[in-house]
């Protein structure tokens, strides 16, 4: 299969797998368990504080639904990585504790790894002796991808600062060597100098003296290690210095250069 139509089927692949999570998520809501919600922020935590929300009291107020920022509880329950206390009693009436499997009445409602489960408070000593083991009867056997890939954990600035002047270190190191040519410089030393100095090899380039001139037509670049042609003393025709006899009138001329040919001969 070529890569121009590889393409093609990744539209039907999503799909696919769309369909695949939304069977899981059907069978899990058809056994008593909460639904799917958004991602949440803090995807992949070092260690889990789930202790902390021990003994907190859901805040007073109305039970109308609300937007996801007013929906996490703030108050002592930060930091804390993918597990945040809602500051209501469960998701929905006669939810089932996903620890121990009971109806829930008066417990609280977490955001674990984007799902809102209901909890008795309780159960949270025995959901921290093995968190992965009671997240995973949550989540549905048929899902192609899970949490980890739908939200995974994003790059700090450090390594975007990084790979910025990564960028800009070779588009200067390219650049100074194009100019080196054209002024008669070697390109290779000034391309390692715009890498290390980025834009600063430019100006420091431009302030040096121009290296060997070479005779070039107007508007057409050449590299400066190539030898100009000498014109023939007798018609004036242009030569390679190499060359021992002018091609157009004859006439012997003096080679400055050994050519090319002797050194494939010896």
């Amino acid at each position: 299969m070529k890569f121009s139509s590889i393409h093609r089927y990744v539209p039907f692949f999503l799909c696919f797998a769309h369909i695949l999570t939304w069977i899981g998520g059907e069978a899990a809501d058809a056994a008593g368990l909460s639904p799917r919600a958004a991602p949440s922020p803090h995807p992949n935590p070092s260690h889990l504080r789930v202790a902390m929300a021990k003994g907190e009291q859901p805040p007073g107020g109305g039970g109308t639904l609300r937007s996801e920022k007013e929906e996490v509880y703030r108050g002592g329950f930060q930091e804390t990585g993918f597990v945040r206390l809602l500051p209501r009693p469960a998701w929905k009436p006669g939810g089932i504790c996903f620890v121990c499997g009971e109806p829930v009445e008066d417990g609280k409602t977490f955001l674990i790894k984007g799902r809102r489960l209901p909890a008795h408070t309780h159960c949270l000593a025995e959901f921290e002796k093995s968190p992965e083991r009671y997240f995973a009867r949550v989540q549905p056997r048929a899902a192609l991808f899970h949490e980890e890939f739908v939200d995974p954990k994003l790059p700090g600035n450090r390594w975007i600062y990084a790979g910025v002047y990564v960028v800009f270190a070779l588009l200067s190191g390219a650049l100074a060597a194009y100019v080196a040519v054209g002024r008669g410089h070697s390109p290779t030393l000034w391309f390692f100098t715009g890498v290390l100095l980025n834009l600063l090899a430019l100006p420091l380039l431009l302030i040096r003296p121009r290296g060997a001139e070479v005779l070039v037509v107007p508007g057409l670049s050449k590299v400066p290690l190539t030898a100009p042609p000498l014109p023939c003393p007798e018609c004036g025709h242009g030569n390679h210095p190499s060359a021992a006899q002018c091609p157009f009138c004859h006439h012997p001329l003096e080679p400055r250069y050994s050519p090319e040919t002797s050194r494939s001969e010896k």
